[in-house]
């Protein structure tokens, strides 16, 4: 026997196959919503562990933050790695720096003088003593002017005789040359900067006598009065910045000397003796400042009072002025083979009344103390010299004076 089939009656005209199918699929309904609400549960239960698997991932790192060091942690980022690696710690502040590269490093080797046998030759009994330097064109850093405050860095405007402005960007100098460059090397600045002594020089270029040179700050800025300028003196065609040179109270002793500092020895190093015979002896040893020599001086327990030293006026060095009355000499000289007293610039006599004016201490701008030349064997006593051109003209230089 066939199958059932389903089609339209010939005689009724009813598409029974089309009935059947709808019934079927009425009856298969509660099927379908089943199935339909299998596939939900199943895409809820997907979702679930989803959220699962993240909360435990939270929960792991959200674990760390018992830890001090992750809640202070700090990261940098550095525009060009290549000129500059940072690190932070944990007290860094936070925000942007920005850092303006003055110099590239450069190598450097230093040679010693060669040995005539490097096995059986020995160098010697004593303290071999290496030091930078030993240039007479020294170039001063900006944070050795002024006593040791410096020099603030920022923009100054800058009139020549011509009458025009230009303003010369100091903000990225260290030392006297870079300012003079930076001036020297602005367009239109129509003025030559230089150096003399413990001042800067401006000098017109511009052959032009409409005005006065001049230099004024920008943006209530000091950096040109730090450097003397708007202080200084105009005469002529120049510009004579102030004394910027000096020592103060603040002064490091490592400073002094072209940066040779003081050397002391073990024990006390330097003896005072006032005019009244009384002897003091001085222990500089530690100190870091001038101030604190002067008070070591000042304070000494063998100090009675009479004796009191001070930066002298000129701010080239130290003064000892002695009040006790004696018919003697007021007299500085080493202790213990120190030679502290040498480089403090007191080691001697008075030069009368009692009064001690001390060495000059510190060089001029771009420059080296007598002293320390020819190996530290310095010129004793400088005298004049005779100098003759190629005509045969004369002039006698007297550097008597020079220090």
């Amino acid at each position: 026997m066939s199958g059932i089939s389903t089609g339209i009656g010939l005689f009724s005209g009813i598409n029974s196959g089309d009935i059947i199918t709808k019934l079927l699929s009425i009856e298969a309904q509660p099927r379908t919503l089943a199935q339909n609400r299998l596939e939900q549960q199943t895409s809820v239960k997907a979702s679930l562990l989803g959220v699962s698997a993240k909360l435990l991932s939270l929960q792991g790192s959200a674990g760390a933050f018992r830890n001090s060091n992750v809640l202070n942690a700090r990261t940098v980022q550095v525009s060009d790695p290549f000129a500059i690696n940072v690190t932070a710690t944990a007290t860094a502040a936070l925000g942007s720096t920005q850092f303006r590269a003055i110099r590239q490093s450069q190598s450097q080797r230093f040679v010693s003088n060669g040995f005539a046998d490097v096995d059986t030759t020995p160098v010697g009994a004593g303290t071999i003593t290496i030091k930078q330097g030993g240039f007479v064109d020294a170039d001063t850093s900006l944070d050795a002017l002024n006593g040791g405050t410096g020099v603030p860095l920022g923009k100054i405007r800058i009139t020549n005789r011509a009458g025009t402005q230009t303003v010369v960007d100091l903000t990225g100098v260290k030392t006297i040359t870079d300012v003079t460059r930076a001036i020297n090397g602005t367009a239109n600045v129509g003025v030559v900067a230089n150096t003399n002594g413990d001042r800067v020089v401006l000098t017109d270029s511009t052959g032009q006598t409409t005005a006065n040179i001049s230099v004024a700050e920008i943006d209530g800025g000091t950096t040109g009065a730090a450097l003397g300028l708007t202080t200084g003196t105009f005469a002529g065609s120049s510009l004579t910045g102030s004394d910027v040179v000096y020592v103060s109270g603040s002064t490091q002793l490592a400073r002094l000397n072209d940066g040779h500092g003081i050397h002391a020895a073990t024990g006390d190093d330097i003896q005072i003796t006032l005019k009244d015979a009384t002897t003091i002896s001085v222990d500089v040893s530690g100190k870091t400042t001038l101030q604190e020599i002067v008070t070591a001086i000042n304070s000494d327990s063998e100090n009675s009072g009479n004796l009191v030293a001070s930066i002298d006026p000129s701010g080239n060095g130290l003064r000892l002025t002695d009040s006790s009355g004696g018919g003697g000499t007021l007299t500085v000289s080493a202790l213990s083979g120190s030679h502290a007293a040498q480089d403090l610039g007191i080691l001697g006599s008075e030069q009368g009344g009692g009064v001690l004016v001390g060495r000059r201490i510190l060089a001029g701008l771009n420059s080296v103390l007598l002293r320390n030349l020819n190996g530290g064997s310095g010129v004793t006593t400088p005298g004049s010299v005779q100098l003759t051109d190629r005509s045969g003209a004369t002039a006698t230089v007297d550097f008597s004076t020079a220090g």
